[in-house]
Formats: structure tokens, C-alpha cells, sequence
């Protein structure tokens, strides 16, 4: 009898499902113990450990599990939770890059079982998958399903700051036509699309972009190009043809989009 009950108590709920992990982590993680400076590395763990227990008493419905690069956060299927995860997701993604780190994800619907620090279920499987099916670059995907159910593509971030009264909560990629949260608008300097030099996108995201481009690996190298063709669609959006001198450029990057797909 007990057993029933317990079965009973803990079943598998459809829910929504964000599975985020961190680009890079492996090479980060030596690169800090080699030279001894860990502190980064424990503010980084912190920040995801902080999402993971986020306002638990404003958002009951959550559950997060926090495992080294990994973040698992399940929310029930309403748009005020959807809108609010994706919101702190964003900021996440910030807090990140101001490490020099990125991540990415997908968020999507599934049947799990997310309580008391367990966590299983078909959807968990269906996250894991999917995650590494289809998001190659820096980038959380949200499903298009959850997006057509509530409407998502017109909402405003709430939280972000961008330039020309684009707030949008989601972009789709012409890539793949797969909505993702755009975290780009938030890097667009207002001085630099005056008189741009090296780019409309702040200091420290151009040189992140730099920096990834001259990668020595070619699906690294790839990852990066990704963010530099958003900034180049920012920059035609924004700035007279003469600009284009500052569009990135990678045929390698060509080359390699036909593998991904």
C-alpha cells in the first residue's frame, strides 16, 4: 500500500523542460586549476547554483537540479513561468559571457518526474537528445511548438535593453528556423553604429567573437562564426552599405554549414 502511494504522490508530469549546459567547460576547468585561479571558476558555479534555487518562494512551480556544467530546470506549462525562465535564462547567458563563457540549450515539453532532487523521465532523454541534435552554436533553443501555443514570437524581454524598440523576446535563426533567445541586442553599443570601427557590438562581445574566430578547431571556429553573422545582420539592419568592410568573413564557415544539417 505504501509503495502505491508513494507512485502516486511522485509521477511523471508533462512539464516544460529547459536543459542549459556550458560551452567549453572542459578547457575552462584546466585552464583555471592549471594557473590557480579558481575564484572564477567557483563564481561561475555559484551563478548556476543561484538560478538553480532562485526564488523559491515567488516560483514554487520550479524545480532545478545543478550538476557541474549541466542545468536542468522544469517549470508547469504556463506562459507567466515560460516568460519568467526564459527571462532569468537570459541573464544567465549575460553573466556568462562576461566570463567568456557561453552557453546553450533547448527548452521544450516532456513528461518528467523533477522533485526532491530526482529527476528522470522521457522528456529529460528527449532534452538530452535533441540538444545535441540540434543545437550546434552559442544559443538555447525554444521549441516551436511552445511558441505557437503562447504566442511567444510577439513578447518583450523584459529585462533587455536593445536598440530601434526591438525587445524581443525570441529570434528565429534563418539558419534552421528554430526560435532561440537572443542575447544580442543587449551588445549593440549606440555610439559605435555612429561611427563604427571594429563593429556595432560592445568591446568585450567583439573581442569574444575575435578571439573564437582565430580558434585553431573548425567546429569551434564555426560556433563563433554563428555570432558573427548575427552581428553582421545587425550591422546591415543598422548602417548604409559602406559598412560592410566589417562583416566577419569565414568560407570554412560556408564549407561546414552543410554538415550540420
Amino acid at each position: 500500500m505504501r509503495c502505491m502511494q508513494l507512485i502516486h504522490l511522485h509521477e511523471l508530469r508533462k512539464k516544460i523542460i529547459a536543459y542549459i549546459d556550458i560551452l567549453g567547460f572542459k578547457k575552462y576547468i584546466e585552464e583555471t586549476t592549471q594557473c590557480s585561479n579558481q575564484n572564477d571558476l567557483y563564481r561561475i558555479l555559484f551563478k548556476f547554483k543561484d538560478l538553480a534555487n532562485t526564488h523559491p518562494l515567488a516560483r514554487p512551480d520550479r524545480q532545478s537540479t545543478h550538476f557541474s556544467d549541466l542545468l536542468v530546470i522544469s517549470v508547469k506549462i504556463d506562459k507567466r513561468s515560460i516568460i519568467d525562465l526564459i527571462n532569468d535564462l537570459n541573464e544567465l547567458v549575460h553573466t556568462f559571457i562576461s566570463s567568456k563563457l557561453l552557453l546553450r540549450g533547448i527548452i521544450l515539453k516532456g513528461n518528467i518526474l523533477h522533485d526532491n532532487g530526482i529527476i528522470f523521465g522521457p522528456g529529460l532523454i528527449n532534452a538530452y537528445l535533441l540538444e545535441k541534435e540540434k543545437v550546434k552554436f552559442p544559443r538555447i533553443i525554444v521549441e516551436k511548438s511552445i511558441v505557437e501555443e503562447f504566442n511567444l514570437e510577439t513578447e518583450a524581454m523584459s529585462n533587455l535593453l536593445s536598440y530601434g524598440g526591438s525587445k524581443k523576446l525570441l529570434s528565429i535563426d534563418p539558419f534552421d528556423n528554430e526560435y532561440f533567445i537572443n542575447y544580442f541586442a543587449k551588445y549593440i553599443d549606440h555610439i559605435k553604429l555612429m561611427q563604427p570601427k571594429k563593429g556595432i557590438f560592445t568591446d568585450t562581445f567583439l573581442e569574444l567573437i575575435y578571439t573564437g574566430l582565430k580558434n585553431d578547431d573548425a567546429g569551434i571556429r564555426s560556433k563563433y562564426q554563428w555570432m558573427a553573422d548575427w552581428h553582421n545582420s545587425y550591422l546591415n539592419s543598422y548602417s548604409s552599405e559602406i559598412l560592410k568592410d566589417l562583416e566577419f568573413r569565414n568560407k570554412q564557415y560556408e564549407d561546414l554549414k552543410t554538415k550540420f544539417l
